[in-house]
């Protein structure tokens, strides 16, 4: 996907955090953008995804409802005739991708970061996500069965 066009998706990924930055900074939607943001950014731009999973973890910390781990987006139709709502989990905005890459990419940084989140619930997972990150082996190294 992102080797196709390069520039393309690093300006839908800038035009994205964009309107990340427009929502409220109390509002738990705000850090779960700029999660995901970071989250895609990491297969294009190491050095911004930093950038902003430090802008991610301000706004999850003037948000009482971040917790990391509730991603979902949500549909509503509406009509004069009936009221239709679909929700469906959205990992990529949920703090495990996020910390994963990020401890591979750096993990000292990486724990420093988890430890920056106020609230326990975000805290307590990044900190999974990187100690997971630790323990799962590198795609290279597994055995698949039959090998």
């Amino acid at each position: 996907m992102l080797s196709a066009d390069r520039n393309k998706t690093a300006q839908l990924l800038e035009d994205a955090l964009a309107e990340a930055r427009r929502i409220g900074t109390s509002d738990p939607d705000r850090a779960r953008s700029l999660v995901a943001v970071a989250t895609i950014m990491a297969e294009l731009d190491r050095v911004r995804t930093w950038e902003i999973i430090s802008e991610a973890i301000k706004a999850a910390n003037s948000s009482e409802g971040f917790t990391g781990e509730d991603g979902a987006i949500t549909a509503r139709l509406q009509t004069r005739q009936m009221v239709e709502v679909t929700s469906v989990q959205a990992e990529d905005f949920d703090l495990l991708g996020a910390f994963r890459w990020l401890a591979r990419d750096d993990l000292l940084r990486s724990i420093e970061q988890a430890k920056s989140f106020t609230a326990e619930t975000p805290r307590a997972v990044a900190t999974l996500a990187v100690a997971r990150a630790i323990l799962e082996k590198p795609l290279a190294d597994r055995v698949t069965p039959g090998q």
